[in-house]
């Protein structure tokens, strides 16, 4: 039993960086639609940090998940609704709270990442029709294109082929 009051409170944690990565996400929406680099680029720096300590508590529940299983007789890919099941009350109710909390977490980052990526791509798309309208218009002599050559036929005044 105490390997499932360890991975309680390691899902709790996992649960806790979720919902800062959700805060960040949304953080994260708001420098995308002001257009604020310096302020993405802070937040992209903190999400990598707390996707680091995501993972090193995803070690430990995966850890801690499979000594609990083993101690409950569960088989080794049992669900983590099999530990809470075996797990009964008060036990179980509390882990069955705190994956709900951190399935909404995740559920509501999901929905966070996709939106902002969203954005993104549309921010990317304005920029690069600005950048093209920017060079068409641009051309301080029209007789001569992007490349530096010659545009269209222009004058034959000193060309000996005419």
């Amino acid at each position: 039993m105490n390997d499932l009051v360890l991975l309680e409170q390691v899902l709790d944690r996992e649960a806790g960086l979720h919902e800062r990565l959700l805060v960040a996400a949304e953080a994260k929406r708001q420098a995308i639609l002001k257009g604020d680099l310096p302020a993405m680029e802070q937040l992209l720096r903190e999400e990598q940090t707390l996707l680091g300590e995501v993972e090193r508590e995803e070690k430990s529940r995966e850890a801690l998940a499979g000594r609990a299983r083993a101690s409950l007789g569960l088989p080794a890919d049992a669900r983590l609704a099999a530990l809470i099941e075996k797990a009964g009350d008060p036990l179980g109710a509390r882990l069955a709270a705190v994956r709900e909390r951190l399935r909404a977490a995740l559920d509501k980052l999901r929905y966070r990442t996709r939106q902002n990526a969203e954005l993104l791509r549309a921010s990317l798309q304005h920029v690069e029709a600005f950048l093209r309208t920017v060079l068409e218009a641009g051309d301080p002599d029209p007789q001569y294109g992007r490349d530096g050559r010659r545009a269209g036929a222009g004058l034959h005044l000193l060309d000996r082929s005419a």
